[in-house]
C-alpha cells in the first residue's frame, strides 16, 4: 500500500503516462515504491500478485489491469481489466456513500456537480485538512487523527 502525496502527485502521473504510451513500469514502480517506503510503518500489508494488499480495516481487494485514464475536467476515470478479486472480511460494513457523508461527514469539493454549500451555524473555529478537505469543528485535539485519509493535526488549516 502507499499514499502519493502533494509533492509527489506529478511523478506519479508521470509514471503513468509513461506505462500508458510505451508500457515502461520503470518511474511508476520507482514512485510507487518510494511512497510505499514512507508509509510502511503505519500499514500490514500481504502481497498478492506481487502487489501490496492492505491487511486489516478492509472488506476485501480488486487487482486491476489499468486500461486507459480519461480525463474529465473535475476527475479522472480509470477504465480497468479486473484481473482478481477476493473478500477479506464478510462480516464488516462497506464504506458507502451515505456512510460517508452522515458518519465520516465528507463533503463534495466545490469544483464537483454535488457541492453544496454549507453555513456555519456555530462560532467555532472551522479547520480543513489540506489532504483531503475534511472539516473539523472546534479546537483539534492534539493526538487527532483525520478519519479519512489519517493525517495528523499539523496538516489541518483553519478555514
Amino acid at each position: 500500500p502507499f499514499f502519493i502525496e502533494e509533492r509527489n502527485k506529478d511523478f506519479y502521473l508521470r509514471g503513468i503516462k509513461e506505462y500508458q504510451t510505451n508500457n515502461e513500469k520503470g518511474y511508476l514502480i520507482d514512485t510507487c515504491l518510494n511512497s510505499q517506503d514512507n508509509y510502511e510503518k503505519l500499514v500490514n500489508y500481504f502481497l498478492e500478485d506481487n502487489l501490496p494488499i492492505i491487511d486489516g480495516g478492509v472488506n476485501g481487494y480488486i487487482i486491476c489491469e489499468m486500461i486507459d485514464i480519461v480525463d474529465c475536467g473535475t476527475h479522472d476515470i480509470i477504465i480497468a481489466k479486473v484481473i482478481n478479486k477476493k473478500t477479506l472480511n464478510e462480516k464488516s460494513n462497506p464504506m458507502t456513500y451515505k456512510y460517508y457523508h452522515e458518519v465520516i461527514k465528507g463533503k463534495a469539493p466545490k469544483n464537483a456537480p454535488t457541492y453544496q454549500k454549507e453555513e456555519t451555524l456555530t462560532n467555532e473555529k472551522v479547520y480543513v485538512c489540506e489532504l483531503c478537505g475534511y472539516e473539523y469543528v472546534g479546537d483539534i485535539p492534539d493526538d487527532f487523527v483525520c478519519p479519512i485519509c489519517g493525517a495528523t493535526k499539523e496538516y489541518f488549516k483553519e478555514k
